[in-house]
């Protein structure tokens, strides 16, 4: 029988969406919604597990950080509904559920009318236990490649594995990743351990490369293996800060559609960047404010 506990709140917002079509152009220019915030917490007891009322007060707080100077309202540029439910996501797992081991579901609404949700789905994996657990894996390993695994392990935690059923996300591969990482004295000694490993990874991948460069061949299991190792070291200086994989691939992605709002690449705006800067748009402010809120070292 599945549990969950409910949290219920509205907030007063204006944004836009500068890229809507004609039928809807009106929602081009910024506009106001009173915004409803609905979110749904997997428990696993009848007894408060987790109060609701707290979650609506730890909700309620963060949106007080999001008001402008004058007003409760927030002025949110280019959020949508689907980006505030995934803040609040964010923001349930960092005070109830650092392990993220419950499924947590957040529906925004517009006026009470039109809306909405994104739903975390719980991994049920425990990457500090001793016991084999069960975990999504890249693809299937037979028998005895599973035990030549563990025999070239040395002393890594090799998790039994099954045939995964869908992608894996950054989220999981980050995650996943960091769990076969050495300790660290600090933060500082930790981040600069993986800078330099990135630079000789990518070296790496430069090598690899450059013998197709002059008219050779490169093996694509090499380049594959050294783009991993390269992807890994990336993904530690994010654990290493607390800044997710994801977030930095957004923010990317983000300043990418700003640069290029045609879709497409276009040589004059890759050369003559005139247009606003893409951090100075409260876009990317909203971000990497929200990035900075769980990053250990801002």
């Amino acid at each position: 029988m599945k549990k969950t506990v409910t949290a219920c709140t509205k907030f007063e917002g204006i944004h836009c969406w500068p890229e809507a079509p004609d039928e809807v152009k009106f929602l081009r220019v910024p506009h106001r919604h009173m915004f409803g915030i609905r979110v749904e917490i997997e428990v696993n007891t009848n007894d408060r597990d987790i109060e609701f009322i707290m979650v609506k007060h730890v909700i309620d707080r963060w949106l007080g950080l999001q008001y402008d100077d004058t007003s409760n309202v927030w002025q949110m540029g280019r959020l949508s509904c689907e980006q505030v439910a995934e803040m609040v996501i964010d923001l349930v797992q960092q005070k109830f559920d650092k392990g993220k081991k419950r499924t947590i579901s957040c529906t925004v609404d517009e006026d009470g009318e039109n809306g909405a949700t994104v739903t975390f789905e719980a991994k049920r994996t425990c990457n500090c236990s001793k016991e084999p657990v069960k975990m999504r894996d890249i693809g299937e390993i037979d028998d005895e490649a599973f035990k030549k695994m563990i025999r070239n392990c040395k002393g890594v935690h090799v998790v039994h594995v099954e045939p995964r059923h869908e992608r894996l996300s950054l989220q999981d591969y980050q995650e996943l990743a960091y769990t076969a990482i050495q300790k660290h004295q600090n933060s500082k000694e930790e981040v600069m351990h993986w800078a330099i490993g990135l630079g000789e990874e990518a070296g790496e991948t430069l090598s690899v490369i450059k013998h197709k460069y002059y008219g050779g061949k490169y093996n694509v299991e090499e380049l594959v293996g050294e783009l991993g190792d390269t992807l890994w070291h990336i993904g530690a200086i994010c654990s290493a800060l607390g800044v997710d994989l994801e977030d930095v691939a957004v923010y990317n992605l983000m300043k990418l559609r700003h640069r290029y709002p045609e879709a497409q690449f276009d040589n004059e705006r890759s050369i003559h960047r005139h247009d606003l800067k893409f951090s100075e748009t409260d876009e990317a402010k909203a971000l990497m404010e929200h990035i900075c809120r769980h990053q250990k070292n801002c």
